[in-house]
């Protein structure tokens, strides 16, 4: 349901705007555009930019459960 196996455009209305929420639909976008279509990596900057940010900020809230675990004990 994130994109990886169909393209957005396949999905209903709803669905699609869901799928295009997901980060999973950004790098499959990114990925495929690269690897099957030989676009330069560069074209995708801007989405991978902010698969970064997601990633940080999942990592950011990652260790301050791991922070808030290890005081409750």
């Amino acid at each position: 349901f994130s994109g990886l196996f169909y393209p957005a455009g396949f999905f209903s209305g709803l669905r699609r705007d869901i799928v295009r929420l997901l980060p999973t639909h950004y790098a499959a976008v990114s990925v495929r555009g690269y690897v099957l279509r030989g676009a330069p990596i560069g074209t995708y900057a801007d989405w991978i930019a902010g698969l970064l940010v997601v990633a940080a900020v999942m990592l950011g809230l990652l260790k301050l459960s791991v922070v808030h675990y290890e005081r409750a004990q």
